[in-house]
């Protein structure tokens, strides 16, 4: 059986580093989706299985805090976070949220696909929320290879 190549899902406003992330993930090997708002996000994640999920906070309908929110209440897909308000208050409240990681704006694209490639090789699969439903309850303090911060 082929395997098939990890699928990422990029939620990002800004279209020029929409298109460069999706360009350079795609030429490592990666199968992308894009999208540029929070309700298209929320909207592709229940169709798909992502193995990664990279979300810049400030996207418009619905802001990267929620849109991450909702997210964790369906799946342990690691979500990585890009922001350009790094600051430890964002951050905490990332992590609290249901983050796996944070990058701080602006990023070093090689240093963005060295986050990818390690969690994707950490992260165990699936990740979709047909496969990984939890209560609502449920706690955890790591994420799918990743934790901490990264800034």
């Amino acid at each position: 059986m082929t395997k098939t190549a990890p699928l990422i899902l990029i939620v990002e406003d800004d279209f020029a580093n929409n298109k460069l992330m999706a360009e350079v993930l795609s030429m490592h090997g990666y199968r992308v989706e894009a999208t540029h708002d929070g309700q298209d996000a929320l909207a592709l994640f229940g169709t798909m299985d992502p193995a990664l999920v990279i979300m810049d906070v400030g996207i418009p309908t619905i802001d990267g805090f929620e849109v991450c929110r909702r997210m964790r209440l369906q799946s342990d897909v690691p979500i990585l976070m890009v922001t350009g308000r790094a600051n430890p208050g964002t951050v905490n409240r990332l992590m609290d949220g249901g983050a796996s990681g944070c990058m701080a704006k602006p990023y070093d694209i090689v240093e963005l696909v060295q986050r990818v490639e390690e969690v994707i090789k950490s992260s165990p699969e699936p990740h979709s929320a047909s496969s990984q439903i939890r209560p609502a309850n449920a706690m955890t303090s790591k994420f799918g290879g990743l934790e901490g911060i990264y800034a």
